[in-house]
């Protein structure tokens, strides 16, 4: 798959997001999937709390035992998208692995329910403009059923906090 690295910083300065589509293969997230499911039950074994008070289940740096699960932080466009937004000493702060689960049927929570990236004060005005950027690699297809990530084009230049659903 081919990139265009302006243009996708383009995009993520008007919009505030970008989306890929078909950066890993199935069979890799198909495998993510498993370990993340093999991790999931070692943490609750050892008496980790994993799920949220939601009912989401988050699996805070899941490459911790195995370090394989790094590549999945490695991933060379992305890097270069970072470098440029971030400059050559970015830092990766914090990796989850989010509501892994076997089946559908399973699933407690589809997510962790509305809510923005930034913190607001008692007026839902933002506190400054951080130097941070959320990368989400979906291992399922979005889909309205599964809980999907709804994004708000250019709320990232607004001051006031978004309203959902509009």
């Amino acid at each position: 798959m081919k990139y265009n690295l302006e243009r996708d910083l383009a995009e993520i300065d008007k919009k505030g997001f970008v989306i890929k589509k078909n950066i890993l293969k199935e069979s890799h997230c198909n495998k993510l999937k498993k370990y993340l499911i093999k991790i999931t039950n070692l943490r609750l074994i050892k008496g980790e709390k994993i799920y949220e008070e939601d009912g989401s289940v988050r699996i805070c740096n899941f490459f911790l035992e195995d370090y394989k699960l790094t590549k999945l932080l490695t991933n060379n466009y992305l890097d270069n998208i970072l470098n440029k937004l971030l400059g050559k000493d970015y830092v990766l702060r914090l990796a989850n692995g989010m509501n892994v689960q076997k089946n559908d049927y399973e699933k407690k929570r589809l997510g962790t329910g509305w809510h923005t990236d930034w913190l607001y004060n008692y007026n839902n005005e933002k506190f400054g403009y951080g130097a941070s950027y959320h990368v989400i690699f979906a291992l399922d297809d979005f889909k309205k059923e599964n809980g999907a990530t709804h994004l708000i084009p250019c709320s990232h230049k607004k001051k006031n906090k978004p309203i959902r659903n509009k």
